[in-house]
């Protein structure tokens, strides 16, 4: 399982935040909250909370003047108030100016991310926006390509290494484990993801 998803993180590599280069915008993706059983409203942190602290990291780091939420919402729970809104208001609690924070719109993948980005960003002609895309490092490879096609510059910031290329191959990843199975169906969902958008134009 965890061979698999190090194939498809495709030798991705975490950066400091403050090694990074400068560009238009931090723009975060959704994908890391959950509801957990209990009051309605409330919201944990699920694995993929690295795509929030990473996105952070690089506007403290002053990476970009601005730090975009992508407004994820699922359409059966209608009344869920969208990702974006949520992270942007903690993020004004952990200090980031309101003011340098901007939420799309609603989106419900990854290719309404890229849009609603695009829309949010000045076009220039010959001079496309650059963002710093901050997303599961699985996922970047999907990502990168449909945030491209919205005719943005991506600088790619892996975050949420589930591979576990960091740790020493040791005699435990030869046993039977319960995550593999969820980690290849991860992996092959990125994979198809890749194959269908590079596919259409």
């Amino acid at each position: 399982g965890s061979l698999v998803v190090s194939a498809v993180e495709d030798g991705a590599v975490r950066l400091a935040a403050a090694d990074m280069p400068t560009d238009d915008a931090v723009v975060v993706l959704s994908g890391m909250l959950t509801d957990p059983p209990g009051a309605p409203g409330l919201m944990e942190w699920s694995e993929a909370v690295d795509r929030y602290e990473g996105g952070l990291a690089l506007y403290a780091a002053g990476r970009a003047p601005r730090l975009i939420f992508t407004g994820g919402w699922l359409p059966w729970q209608p009344e869920r108030q969208p990702e974006g809104e949520v992270l942007a208001a903690w993020a004004v609690e952990r200090g980031v100016p309101a003011a340098s924070i901007q939420v799309t719109g609603n989106v419900v993948n990854t290719a309404g991310e890229a849009a609603a980005v695009a829309a949010l960003l000045p076009q220039k002609p010959g001079n496309p926006p650059a963002v710093l895309l901050v997303t599961s490092a699985f996922h970047m490879r999907r990502a990168q390509l449909l945030f491209e096609k919205a005719g943005l510059a991506v600088l790619p910031y892996p975050v949420d290494f589930r591979g576990g290329r960091g740790s020493a191959f040791t005699f435990l990843d030869l046993l039977p484990n319960g995550g593999s199975l969820a980690n290849t169906e991860l992996a092959l969902r990125e994979w198809y993801g890749v194959w269908f958008y590079r596919l259409i134009p």
